[in-house]
């Protein structure tokens, strides 16, 4: 198994940050030297970025942008659901949590601060 540098990674959320921009604008293709241009860095270090993790499409074509996100999105598992547990927020961080981790079920954060009142 290739041993994917820390840099490496860096970079491929860098080039997710920057094609997720670049979709709400409406792009649909990218370059690899449009990308490099975007993230400072050199086109050959995209795709030698990109190659540590297969084929993303064929020599002298853009990426598409949808396609491109979807395998970043996948490298880096920004789509998998993590179950956590925070305890001890406060009343003060109660609200500033729910924004930060865009809760779906917001009863979370209250039920953990009446837990953590009840028990003191």
């Amino acid at each position: 198994m290739m041993k994917i540098p820390y840099a490496t990674l860096e970079r491929i959320a860098t080039y997710l940050r920057c094609v997720k921009n670049l979709q709400v604008l409406g792009v649909k293709i990218i370059s690899s030297s449009d990308l490099a241009k975007n993230t400072r860095a050199t086109p050959e270090q995209v795709r030698k970025d990109l190659s540590y993790f297969g084929k993303f499409g064929k020599t002298g074509e853009c990426y598409n942008l949808d396609k491109l996100v979807k395998k970043l999105e996948r490298i880096l598992r920004t789509k998998k659901e993590w179950k956590v547990c925070i305890i001890g927020t406060g009343s003060l961080w109660e609200r500033h949590l729910q924004d930060i981790l865009d809760l779906k079920n917001q009863d979370i954060i209250y039920l953990l601060s009446l837990i953590i009142t009840l028990r003191r």
